[in-house]
């Protein structure tokens, strides 16, 4: 289910120090991406995720704080590096219902390394939106717009 694209591994932009293969932030400001200049935010409708090509490329970084979430360096809609948030993959409705095929691929893995190289290589992509009864942070049942995250053969 993955697609191979192997590239050197001086094509893929450091987002992070050079000497080190993680890091560790305490705000996501510090997430800026560098062409954008903009903030990490979620996947949306027609956006082309594309994880690293190879283990060695592999970039994470934990964020730390109020909200705790792992990112890894991807390249999105093949011009500008970016972060992902992995969470991203975990999203479920209020009775656990997952929607897109790499979705449902991820709930496998509960470890957040293990995921990260089992998606060395693979594309994802948000082809549209799904209707999901979710519950907001008062604990109220509300209706929101989840993104169906697929993998992407183009």
């Amino acid at each position: 289910m993955k697609i191979k694209e192997y590239k050197p591994l001086t094509e893929f932009p450091w987002l992070i120090p050079k000497w080190a293969s993680s890091q560790y932030v305490f705000d996501i400001k510090h997430l800026i991406e560098p062409i954008t200049k903009s903030l990490p935010w979620n996947i949306t409708l027609g956006d082309i995720v594309e994880f690293p090509w190879t283990e060695k490329d592999i970039q994470i970084t934990f964020l730390f704080g109020a909200k705790q979430e792992t990112y890894v360096t991807v390249i999105k809609n093949r011009v500008y590096p970016s972060y992902f948030a992995l969470s991203q993959l975990r999203r479920q409705d209020i009775d656990g219902n997952m929607y897109g095929t790499a979705v449902v691929d991820a709930s496998k893995y509960y470890d957040d390394i293990e995921l990260i190289k089992h998606l060395v290589g693979a594309k994802i992509h948000v082809p549209c939106y799904a209707n999901a009864i979710m519950k907001n942070p008062k604990g109220e049942c509300v209706e929101r717009r989840l993104p169906v995250i697929d993998y992407y053969f183009p």
